[in-house]
């Protein structure tokens, strides 16, 4: 199974069980992309219901977002491998 995971709130979600779930379909496709932080799309398409969304995001596996996961490394990773000196 592709590693899919979202960055919310300070944390990083698999949400790889929940994807085919999502009742807003396969949007949340963009937001599982390494570096992208999905913090302000969910507070902003979820804000009517977010008592249930900190339900169903609370049973999903977690970890504390760490520097590798941000969209900034993922950019200088990708920068120096493009202009990587031989």
């Amino acid at each position: 199974m592709d590693r899919k995971e979202i960055i919310f709130d300070g944390y990083v979600y698999d949400v790889a069980d929940f994807v085919k779930r999502h009742p807003g379909g396969s949007i949340i496709l963009d937001y599982t992309k390494p570096g992208e932080d999905g913090t302000h799309a969910i507070q902003q398409f979820h804000h009517r219901s977010f008592d249930k969304v900190n339900k169903i995001i609370g049973t999903f596996k977690k970890r504390p977002v760490e520097d590798s996961d941000s969209m900034f490394f993922c950019d200088l990773v990708a920068y120096l491998n493009t202009y990587r000196l031989n």
